[in-house]
């Protein structure tokens, strides 16, 4: 598990990778990002499920981070 990795939501962290999975409440216009600045190697991150409502991020996106912060963007609903 990657506990140091950091879920943001409009620059407040609101999850730590302590798990497998995090889930996130969100709303329209949200910005989130994952902070993995602890790491000195590149982290990977999928998205594995969202709400039938949401347009972005959208589901089976993968990103990777090398010691940054990887937006996954802002939220928009259908």
């Amino acid at each position: 598990m990657l506990a140091r990795a950091r879920v943001l939501v409009n620059n407040e962290e609101v999850a730590s990778f302590t798990g497998k999975n995090v889930e996130l409440k969100v709303m329209a216009g949200d910005i989130v990002e994952i902070d993995s600045t602890y790491y000195n190697f590149p982290v990977s991150f999928k998205i594995t499920a969202v709400s039938s409502n949401l347009a972005a991020p959208s589901l089976n996106q993968s990103f990777t981070s090398n010691q940054g912060i990887v937006m996954l963007g802002k939220v928009v609903v259908k």
